[in-house]
């Protein structure tokens, strides 16, 4: 938080005090008396706004929260600005929010989609006020909102201190739309769901724990985990033998020849769709992205897996995102080869201007933007 004074009359330049006690002292010399005593009263009304703007800002709690920190395009969240003021000397608080332009505030019972969220109250000693926002997602990404800026001022707006406060980050994922939507059916991704393979548990591949019910068998409680949580917890078991999809985004192929912002846009919409819909149908799910990440200085590789909750890790990297590539999408394929099960369809996603990649996983599918389905492998 930055603390700063900002003067708002001359009287409070040091310079023109310095030259009012010069004053006063001849003043007082040749008993002038009546033009002495006003400089005398300005100069303690100055002394004492300086001092109660000193102390305004001590004392004072200040908080913003945003809720919910993860939506999706069109959707609201609450920005909650929150102040506390634990001393009796009461203040004049200023705010003010700069938004982003893909994050817009709503006016309520006007439907206007404003940038600069601003407002002003008179706190009391020991009072505590609140004031609720509601932001407006307009696309997705990662948005790393301004600083809220305070100003606090004495009685008379002589003097104002400012602060800023450092907000929290809004994530805002790609749509997520229906697989049909995508030209796309659920055998193109897994083969015929009829001819489904046996699929027993297996005791060695742990994926997580939850609490145990009776449904259960009694030799996946982990007497560990149990003893230590004082409560029966079971093992979360991945099968030996599962269908398993990687999702791999090509970056790359949307800023060559040309930049392809909307087409981007799209196969993000793309990715998040297929992995909503293999975590509706219990499918593990990774993915593969050769584009930096914003707020990170890596690129997007989530681990294969069926934990629950899994989506949320996939929906996070596909927010942060850009249009910067991280080198060739079939050599990141290649490192995390070892670590994606034999068996997985592997689903390649490009621009349809670009040439079909290369990939190392036997069975893999492409899918241009635009396009659907334009090659099987």
């Amino acid at each position: 938080m930055e603390n700063t004074h900002i003067r708002t009359s001359v009287f409070t330049i040091p310079l023109i005090r310095i030259i009012m006690y010069i004053a006063l002292v001849l003043l007082l010399i040749r008993k002038n008396f009546l033009p002495a005593g006003l400089i005398i009263f300005i100069l303690l009304l100055t002394g004492l706004t300086l001092l109660w703007s000193r102390f305004a800002l001590r004392g004072l709690e200040m908080a913003a929260a945003i809720s919910p920190e993860r939506v999706f395009p069109g959707e609201s969240a609450k920005l909650k600005i929150s102040f506390h003021n634990q001393k009796r000397l009461p203040l004049n608080l200023e705010w003010q929010q700069r938004l982003l332009p893909d994050i817009s505030w709503e006016k309520e019972q006007q439907g206007k989609l404003e940038q600069i969220i601003s407002g002003q109250k008179l706190v009391g000693g020991h009072q505590r006020i609140s004031h609720t926002y509601e932001l407006k997602a307009l696309r997705r990404g990662y948005f790393c909102l301004k600083p809220l800026l305070i100003e606090a001022q004495d009685g008379l707006g002589m003097y104002r201190n400012t602060a800023e406060l450092e907000n929290k980050a809004l994530i805002v994922y790609p749509q997520i739309r229906d697989i049909a939507d995508l030209e796309l059916k659920p055998a193109d991704l897994i083969g015929d769901r009829r001819d489904q393979r046996p699929l027993m548990p297996d005791p060695i591949r742990i994926a997580g724990l939850r609490d145990y019910t009776p449904d259960i068998p009694a030799r996946f409680i982990n007497w560990k985990a149990s003893a230590h949580k004082d409560d029966l917890l079971a093992k979360i078991l991945e099968p030996s033998a599962d269908l398993r999809i990687c999702i791999g985004v090509d970056v790359t192929s949307f800023t060559r020849p040309q930049e392809l912002e909307e087409e981007f846009e799209e196969a993000l919409s793309v990715a998040a769709s297929i992995a909503y819909w293999a975590e509706n149908n219990s499918i593990p799910v990774a993915l593969i992205a050769n584009g930096q990440q914003k707020g990170l200085d890596a690129p997007a590789v989530i681990p294969m897996s069926g934990a629950p909750n899994h989506i949320v890790f996939i929906l996070e990297a596909l927010a942060r995102l850009e249009m910067k590539p991280w080198g060739p999408l079939d050599e990141m394929i290649r490192m995390e080869q070892n670590n994606l099960p034999w068996g997985t369809t592997l689903v390649w996603i490009a621009s349809h201007q670009a040439p079909i990649g290369s990939s190392p996983l036997s069975n893999t599918l492409y899918y241009g933007v635009g396009r659907g389905i334009i090659h099987e492998k």
